[in-house]
């Protein structure tokens, strides 16, 4: 019986520092990914795109003229070429879809 238990406590204890290896492991892994990410999110800051229109409310069928300052960071973003709009309505159905070109980071035009 204590030559059964010893065994027992042996695989017990293999198991348990098999377990902790992979803890372990899984630990690291998700701090490489996460500096991976974090290094991805310097290099790579994602577009945003700030509209400004010409007045704050329109009539139907009515030209709504915009600006768009497109920028990367706080600096504005040069690599992009086109600008893809879509208006839609409350319910999400595009109304109107045009691209536009961007120079220097801003882009313009009338939908």
């Amino acid at each position: 019986m204590t030559q059964h238990f010893s065994s027992v406590k042996k695989k017990i204890g293999t198991l348990l520092f098999l377990l902790a290896g992979c803890f372990g492991f899984t630990h690291l892994f998700a701090q490489r990914l996460d500096t991976l990410i974090n290094t991805f999110g310097a290099k790579f800051q994602a577009e945003r795109v700030h509209l400004q229109f010409d007045k704050q409310t329109y009539s139907p069928k009515e030209t709504i003229w915009f600006k768009a300052y497109i920028v990367s960071g706080i600096m504005p973003e040069e690599k992009s070429k086109s600008l893809y709009v879509d208006f839609s309505d409350e319910k999400g159905k595009v109304l109107a879809h045009d691209v536009f070109p961007i120079s220097q980071g801003v882009s313009r035009g009338a939908v």
